[in-house]
């Protein structure tokens, strides 16, 4: 079973499954994007990772099958279907970081497992307008949740789903850039192309 919802800007259809085996037809590859090298990892539901930096993509994928349940081993080599396109993963990262369009209605397919308490943080970061920063407190009292700014920050570290879900969005109170799995210079990259991004929307 899977709820969907569309959010965010980029615009994303996020995905919310439960049940592992519906997710088929998972591929993985490297490319690049304005702030770096990164690898994707999806499957015929959408997709299921964007890291940052010098990610080796089988690893990324793999680390991904075991978070949905469906780590490969022997028993499962066989029903789970696992390739690799670096071309089709440059074409879904030059889709993520074309200008945002108003006029996008379905959006880029993203799928997600976690927690209650995980989707609704990954919602939250999701409305946050591009360009805008928020802090870790913002975003907790957003969610009606004032008073668990660390516990929304762990949430954000558990994201699998850089930059379309966009925890690089969210610094410290005094401003300071704040943790980033792929590093503090990606994620002010990010920051400042998507202000850049901005302006030519405005």
């Amino acid at each position: 079973m899977m709820n969907s919802i569309v959010l965010g800007d980029p615009k994303i259809t996020l995905i919310i499954h439960s049940d592992p085996t519906s997710l088929t037809g998972w591929a993985h590859g490297s490319g690049h994007t304005p702030v770096g090298p990164a690898v994707v990892v999806w499957s015929d539901a959408g997709i299921m990772g964007l890291w940052f930096g010098q990610e080796n993509s089988a690893t990324a994928c793999q680390e991904l099958l075991r978070q949905h349940g469906l780590e490969e081993t022997e028993s499962t080599a066989s029903t789970v279907e696992i390739k690799i396109n670096d071309d089709q993963a440059q074409q879904w990262l030059d889709r993520m970081f074309s200008a945002p369009s108003k006029d996008q209605s379905a959006g880029i397919p993203v799928v997600v497992k976690g927690s209650a308490f995980d989707h609704d943080v990954w919602q939250g970061l999701c409305r946050i307008p591009l360009g805008e920063i928020w802090s870790y407190g913002e975003l907790a009292r957003s969610l009606g949740r004032a008073g668990a700014a660390r516990a929304v920050g762990s949430a954000l570290g558990r994201n699998q789903v850089a930059f379309l879900i966009p925890c690089h969005r969210v610094v410290r109170q005094n401003g300071a850039i704040g943790q980033f799995r792929w590093g503090s210079d990606v994620k002010s990259a990010l920051i400042d192309w998507e202000a850049q991004a901005r302006q030519e929307n405005d």
